[in-house]
């Protein structure tokens, strides 16, 4: 064979090509890493390493590979603060402060003073470099998520140490190059702090109000939804460098900032996350192996001591870290791994300290071989460690073989009558659906029997088909039926008795309020002849920007058969929204509320309603981006009365309830099973 004819050809320039080449490696390298059994995300730094100007030259590190590996790393971390459990990090926040702080101060002394007096280095040389070992970027964050270990306390607590360390560290690198210049005097500092705290400011308190203004005004328009989050993300990541501090700070800032506003299961979320683990990380870790030089680690001995010496400081300090944190917080020996997994990888803030450092010949070249190896190495064990601690510890969280039946027999039927609430109720359907329910969603049509029936049932399947792209979008799995019958009640009575159904989820009828009747007589019949809960609700807007939820009960309602089954979706409602419940109902249901919570271990405020009158606190506290929910028992039920009636027809009529919920308990047997 003509190499030489093939040397013609390389490196690659035509971004067609360019592109073939990087995308069939993002294809087959994790193939080959899983048949190895090693993560996926080592072959593609090592697609990296062969394919670049170092490897065998076959693309060129041209500015299309810098600006697409750059947003990687920049996207990683807010989709880390985007994943992040704000209620969780509020309540591990000295934690994740203990951690920040030794995760730093560790390799920062540790590094300082191996630098200062084993290589012959000045002392601010040797904290600029303490400062490289100190910081770290979340590599295997996207390891750990897709395995399904975010919320584990150990992730969130590192998440948070990061966010901390990476600060300090950029402010320790702002602070050397500003000496070096001679830039260095009380107006920097005062000027970096200032700024610093406006950053804040703009991504935790201005960001969320114009996203959710943004949210509110835009409803079903997904593709701009998402190109809204990219200008978030982008333009705080451009604040942040336009201050002096590196764009990831921004970037997991404006993940904070909108952390609330986009549900865990959403649609919305689904598309951030494909997008980011498809093109924006392995183009990021193309990019890393691209940056590797592995000949000159063969070619001159001290770069591959100085390699190893620092990937060993760096290695180890971050080790002790959190292990001393493990020890401190009583986690298990998987959890204390997760947090050096994740906080050991070295990358974007390490190389962007280091070359700083070599362009204001504070560093030699020497220095630099050995950061980018020590970022190969590091990498590589970060995301070995994280992946092999991660599923140890999915391993050793086992399931009770009654949350697993309770899981298998969860079916939510969604009938659809209204195109214009087809959003709202699939959505409420996904965001109260158990986790790990591999249960799918039945939207369903009924047409009424008439002559006119089979062209009005075709007519009306294009509902059917939009609500199953519509859930497709999160990655949710459904179901379309469609049926002829007497009457809607009939039709959705028939459809649950067939799948055993335990929710059902139907809209408000804004016609049959105006008459004052109550959601019309299709629910009437449901109450008598329907065993499934009934969730009963208007959402005139988007779930994910309401700001709390405010849950009504009744005396007696915890001895309902399918009382724990209706506060554990409303937890996992609120969970995914991010909301706070403030609770009106007796102290023994609160208090079993929480159990429950406990037993979920999800943490989301729980708050008592101290209000001996409800009406009252209706009519003059709940506010608009607040969603009531009014828990009501079954007409002739224990706890069902006409005074709760009229309470659900003043949350109906309150102008102000643009979202509001009323849910109907389960019946044990159908009292009347006639078709209506």
């Amino acid at each position: 064979m003509d190499f030489n004819f093939i040397a013609n050809y390389v490196p690659v320039v035509d971004p067609v090509y360019v592109f073939s080449i990087v995308m069939l490696s993002i294809l087959l390298m994790p193939a080959l890493m899983r048949k190895l059994n090693l993560p996926e995300a080592i072959g593609i730094i090592i697609a990296g390493i062969i394919l670049g100007p170092t490897g065998l030259d076959i693309i060129e590190k041209n500015s299309s590979i810098i600006l697409l590996g750059t947003v990687g790393i920049v996207y990683i971390m807010f989709i880390s603060g985007l994943e992040m459990n704000i209620n969780d990090f509020k309540k591990n926040s000295k934690k994740s402060l203990i951690f920040g702080t030794l995760t730093f101060f560790l390799p920062q002394i540790i590094g300082t003073t191996i630098a200062y007096y084993f290589m012959n280095m000045n002392i601010l040389n040797s904290v600029l470099l303490g400062s490289i070992y100190a910081s770290h970027t979340l590599l295997s964050y996207p390891i750990i998520s897709k395995l399904g270990a975010k919320d584990d306390e150990s992730v969130l607590v590192t998440i948070g140490g990061t966010l901390l360390t990476n600060s300090l560290s950029f402010g320790v690198l702002a602070v050397i190059v500003s000496i070096n210049a001679g830039k260095m005097d009380v107006h920097f500092g005062i000027n970096l702090i200032l700024l610093s705290c406006l950053l804040v400011f703009i991504s935790l308190f201005f960001i969320p109000i114009i996203a959710r203004w943004f949210f509110k005004n835009s409803q079903g328009e997904g593709n701009s939804h998402f190109i809204f989050v990219m200008v978030i993300v982008f333009v705080s990541s451009s604040i942040s460098k336009i201050i002096g501090l590196e764009p990831i700070i921004g970037a997991m800032l404006a993940g904070l900032a909108i952390n609330s506003l986009i549900p865990s299961n959403s649609t919305l979320m689904n598309r951030i996350n494909f997008i980011g683990n498809t093109l924006f990380l392995p183009f990021f870790l193309i990019y890393v192996g691209m940056l590797v030089d592995v000949r000159i680690f063969f070619s001159d001995p001290k770069t591959l001591i100085i390699t190893l010496l620092m990937t060993i400081i760096a290695t180890s300090t971050k080790w002790l870290a959190a292990m001393i944190s493990k020890k401190i917080f009583n986690y298990t020996k998987d959890q204390g791994n997760i947090m050096f997994g994740l906080s050991n990888s070295q990358a974007v803030s390490t190389l962007a300290a280091v070359m700083i450092g070599y362009n204001l010949k504070i560093f030699d070249a020497y220095i630099l071989n050995g950061t980018i190896g020590m970022m190969l190495f590091t990498c590589i064990i970060s995301a070995i460690v994280s992946e092999k601690a991660t599923k140890k510890l999915l391993l050793t969280q086992s399931t009770t073989k009654a949350q697993e039946e309770e899981q298998k027999e969860e079916q939510i039927l969604v009938p659809i009558n209204n195109p214009k609430t087809l959003g709202t109720l699939v959505d409420l359907s996904l965001l109260i659906k158990s986790s790990s329910s591999l249960s799918p969603i039945y939207p369903l049509i009924i047409v009424s029997d008439s002559e006119n029936a089979s062209a009005e049932l075709k007519e009306k399947q294009k509902i059917l088909i939009d609500a199953s792209n519509y859930a497709a979008g999160s990655e949710n799995i459904t179901k379309l039926i469609s049926r002829i019958d007497v009457n809607p009640a009939s039709g959705i009575i028939r459809v649950e008795k067939e799948l055993g159904i335990s929710h059902t989820i139907m809209g408000w009828s804004e016609r049959h309020s105006k008459s004052g009747i109550i959601f019309g007589t299709t629910l009437d019949h449901l109450l008598e002849g329907s065993s499934s809960i009934l969730f009963v609700t208007k959402a005139s807007l988007s779930w994910s920007i309401m700001k709390k939820i405010i849950l009504i009960l009744p005396e007696n309602a915890e001895l309902e058969i399918s009382f724990t089954c209706i506060i554990k979706s409303i937890i996992f409602l609120a969970s995914r929204i991010k909301v706070p419940v403030h609770i009106s109902g007796a102290e023994s249901q609160i208090n079993t509320i929480k159990d429950i919570v406990t037993k979920l271990k999800i943490n989301i405020p729980i708050f008592d309603i101290n209000e001996a009158n409800i009406e009252d606190y209706i009519e003059s506290n709940i506010k608009p981006f607040e969603i009531p929910i009014i828990y009501s028992g079954r007409p002739n039920s224990l706890i069902w009365s006409p005074s709760w009636e009229k309470l659900i027809n003043k949350v109906a009529n309150k102008k102000e309830n643009n979202n509001f919920i009323v849910i109907y308990s389960q019946i044990e047997k159908l009292t009347n099973t006639a078709d209506y």
